[in-house]
């Protein structure tokens, strides 16, 4: 028989890799669930934010939307690890291997193909268990 309680979720890692040829960047990146307490205690903020702005018969602009993802992003992320690229090489960004801060997060999530990477791996919820 199945214990529903005992099936937890944990992490996961996400290998960032080249967007146009699918190389190892070197760059791994650890995410919690979309569903783990950080990230939905973030969404219920983000929700109960836009609810007040419709009672007030305003939405979202589409830049708070986009804020909104990056911060659901940041919440998601557990942390990342430098390694070395497909060609044995070094990971960095602008030559330097950022410590995972907020601040880091966010440069690094203005590339949209990290975006995509990192919202491919959330959506895929087998990824947790």
């Amino acid at each position: 028989m199945t214990d529903f309680a005992k099936i937890v979720e944990h992490t996961t890692v996400c290998e960032i890799k080249h967007p146009a040829t699918g190389a190892a960047l070197g760059l791994a990146w650890e995410l919690r669930s979309l569903t783990s307490n950080e990230v939905m205690a973030l969404r219920r903020q983000i929700d109960n934010a836009a609810l007040k702005l419709r009672q007030r018969g305003k939405n979202l602009t589409i830049d708070e939307v986009n804020a909104n993802e990056t911060d659901l992003l940041v919440a998601a992320s557990v942390s990342f690890k430098w390694g070395k690229d497909a060609s044995g090489e070094p990971a960095s960004f602008g030559g330097e291997q950022l410590a995972f801060t907020p601040v880091n997060i966010k440069k690094l999530l203005a590339f949209p193909w990290i975006r995509d990477q990192l919202n491919e791996a959330l959506a895929d919820q087998s990824n947790f268990f």
